[in-house]
């Protein structure tokens, strides 16, 4: 038997400001979150053993990002426009406290009892952030060596359709993870 929830949340907001014709600025920004939570009965038999075994797992996993961008274009003197973007996004998977218990059918009892194995007992938690950020500006010149005219000739449009593009970029990304798993034994 098996049980799941899930639970989504969203939303994504984009903003731009014309500043005047051939500049503009703004941010492009999204947010998700997700969780599902589960519970699992297992029962049955286990390969080579007599007895059958029952299985609970208790899981809930979480996750989300967050990803801003700032942007802009600027149209500068000779057709020549420049480009800019930053951006930062958080990504995070949290798994706190998943639970696995096996029990196993005790003859002289007649009754399922908690089997100490590798399997069972199991507590574990998991926690993963990622940071990233990153920023590019481009500065692109008109380019037409052999008079080609423009196939969308759009006066609104601010960019020529050939171009030389150039421009630095930059990219850090960290990574942090941390894992803790707790095991159950029977006193001696």
């Amino acid at each position: 038997d098996s049980s799941t929830f899930e639970a989504d949340l969203s939303g994504l907001l984009n903003l731009t400001y014309e500043i005047s014709p051939g500049q503009k600025a703004g941010v492009r920004t999204l947010y998700t979150r997700t969780g599902q939570d589960e519970v699992r009965e297992q029962s049955g038999f286990d390969g080579g053993r007599p007895e059958p075994i029952e299985i609970t797992r208790l899981r809930y996993v979480e996750r989300s990002l967050l990803s801003l961008q700032p942007f802009g274009e600027h149209l500068l003197f000779a057709d020549t426009l420049l480009e800019w973007r930053g951006g930062y996004s958080l990504s995070q998977r949290d798994e706190p406290d998943n639970r696995q218990v096996r029990y196993i059918r005790d003859p002289n009892r007649n009754d399922f009892a908690w089997e100490p194995s590798a399997g069972s007992g199991r507590r574990d938690f998991y926690q993963l952030d990622e940071n990233v950020y990153d920023a590019a500006a481009d500065y692109s010149i008109p380019f037409n060596p052999f008079g080609v005219p423009d196939r969308n000739p759009d006066p609104g449009r601010i960019v020529p359709e050939q171009r030389i593009k150039v421009g630095p970029a930059f990219l850090f990304r960290a990574r942090d993870f941390d894992s803790r798993r707790f095991l159950f034994e029977p006193a001696q």
